[in-house]
């Protein structure tokens, strides 16, 4: 017998040491910094399209734009665009490239940007066929890695005799029902992500887009009431091909994964506002005794005071009268006295 009562001690003794090593074992770990480097990248941290890790607080940006267009003339028939791309956001890009189209134009074929790093620039190659002359509005189009990143509306002259110059002709009512469609579901996908914003969801680049799409909505509002049809029609193709975009990747986003620190961070200043209001409560509970503890103290030494004050006033009188049953006394002996000498 004593030696299972032996055998159920040590047991109980090794199950408390254990406890004992997972408390520390999950202080240190709770302890341990964040670490968000190239050697290690903690789970907390950010890690980019780039495969970069950085800290907890930075948010991927990833941004193009067209820093310039070479040659800005060509002419009629085949020719090679020389489109220089700066990388505008804090991310480095891979596999960078541009499309364009526009009145007249057809892409041929394209070179792309190996790596574009953060504040460089470089060339993308675009062979194009042009086959109208004038001021041609480019679309153009800037992607990495065959994500779409940037769209953009460049101009080019081309010179040359047209093969077949045709005047278009651009339907006003079906453009202004375009865009009026264009802002609403605009509205829609602003409030869809304005939601899932506050939701904690992880939206990445859908910001840009959207304030691109609200740009180029304005524009094409702006030459539509202009009565340049043609630019109006240009932008509002931009619009649309950017609500897609923000349609498409709404679809996907994904919630934010709180992990262990971040749970206890938020179980602690949950706590923290409990214990905070219960010593409030404490407080005016403690502040509210002594106000009516001092009140009652008050009110009985004012009674004490008053019945004092009376009862030495009703003994004052008694002793008054008391003396003057004496002094009557006395004088009925004197007079008693006075009597019997006279006799």
């Amino acid at each position: 017998m004593k030696k299972y009562i032996f055998i159920i001690c040590m047991l109980m003794l090794a199950t408390t040491v254990l406890a004992e090593d997972n408390i520390t074992n999950t202080t240190e770990i709770i302890d341990q910094p964040v670490i968000c480097s190239i050697n290690q990248c903690d789970s907390s941290c950010v890690v980019c399209s780039d495969n970069k890790c950085h800290d907890s607080s930075f948010t991927c940006t990833e941004s193009l734009g067209v820093s310039s267009i070479s040659p800005e003339e060509i002419d009629i028939g085949k020719s090679q665009l020389n489109i220089q791309i700066v990388n505008n956001g804090n991310v480095d890009l891979n596999n960078v490239y541009a499309e364009v189209s526009g009145e007249g134009i057809t892409m041929i074929d394209n070179l792309n940007i190996e790596r574009l790093v953060v504040g460089d620039k470089d060339y993308s190659f675009v062979n194009i066929n042009a086959e109208k002359s004038g001021n041609i509005d480019l679309a153009i189009k800037l992607y990495s890695d065959g994500r779409l990143i940037k769209k953009d509306v460049e101009q080019i002259k081309v010179i040359g005799q047209a093969v077949a110059d045709k005047t278009e002709t651009y339907n006003q009512t079906e453009l202004m029902n375009k865009l009026n469609a264009a802002k609403e579901k605009y509205k829609q996908l602003d409030e869809d992500y304005q939601n899932k914003k506050s939701e904690d969801y992880i939206l990445g680049r859908i910001e840009d887009v959207l304030k691109d799409a609200n740009n180029y909505l304005k524009s094409a509002q702006f030459y539509m009431l202009d009565g340049d049809y043609k630019r109006g029609s240009v932008n509002l193709q931009l619009v649309e091909d950017s609500l897609s975009t923000i349609e498409l990747e709404l679809r996907d986003v994904k919630k934010k994964q709180v992990n262990l620190i971040d749970r206890i961070k938020s179980n602690l200043l949950y706590i923290s506002s409990f214990t905070a209001g219960i010593i409030s409560i404490l407080t005016a509970y403690k502040l509210t005794t002594n106000y009516v503890n001092k009140k009652n103290l008050s009110d009985m030494h004012h009674k004490i005071k008053t019945t004092g004050t009376t009862t030495l006033s009703k003994g004052k009188e008694l002793l008054l009268k008391k003396k003057e049953e004496e002094i009557l006394e006395d004088n009925k002996k004197v007079k008693n006295d006075k009597d019997k000498k006279k006799k």
